[in-house]
């Protein structure tokens, strides 16, 4: 039993730490330390308080961390830090290069989305004042996804 625990654990790369071998207990899995990592952020997220957003950072932080190809936790990092700014709870220039960090990281994990694209665009009229750019960005998501509400929302701010 422990060599094919060892040889699955293994196989798994990172996500082989999930699994836990307790001789004379049993084998176990450890996956929801993460899943609820990245709950926990959005519940914290969705408060939409300044205390709220900066554990959620901390809570996408802990899961990006646990799971580094996981681009959950990194969407999760870069709306908060998006948030922060927008709302005024933190200065954007101290916030800028983390959302880029973050953001970048979960377009390289899991592709442009239209949600991410729609992102992208708020922090280029956020962070930058980059107006012309933001709303072809805008544009395209809508293009990509025109049920997405949040949008059409920033493109009517921009």
């Amino acid at each position: 039993m422990d060599v094919t625990i060892s040889e699955v654990r293994r196989s798994l790369g990172e996500f082989g730490t999930w699994i836990v071998n307790r001789p004379s207990w049993a084998t176990t899995s450890k996956c929801r330390d993460r899943t609820s990592s990245c709950g926990a952020g959005w519940h914290f997220w969705h408060r939409r308080t300044h205390e709220g957003f900066n554990r959620a950072v901390d809570c996408f932080e802990q899961a990006a961390i646990a799971t580094p190809s996981d681009c959950r936790a990194f969407v999760g990092l870069s709306q908060s830090y998006l948030a922060l700014a927008t709302f005024g709870m933190r200065l954007p220039g101290e916030v800028h290069a983390r959302f880029l960090a973050a953001h970048t990281r979960a377009v390289e994990l899991g592709g442009l989305t239209p949600e991410l694209r729609c992102d992208r665009a708020m922090a280029l009229h956020q962070f930058e004042r980059r107006v012309a750019e933001a709303e072809s960005e805008f544009q395209k998501a809508i293009e990509e996804d025109p049920a997405l509400t949040s949008t059409y929302v920033r493109l009517a701010r921009l």
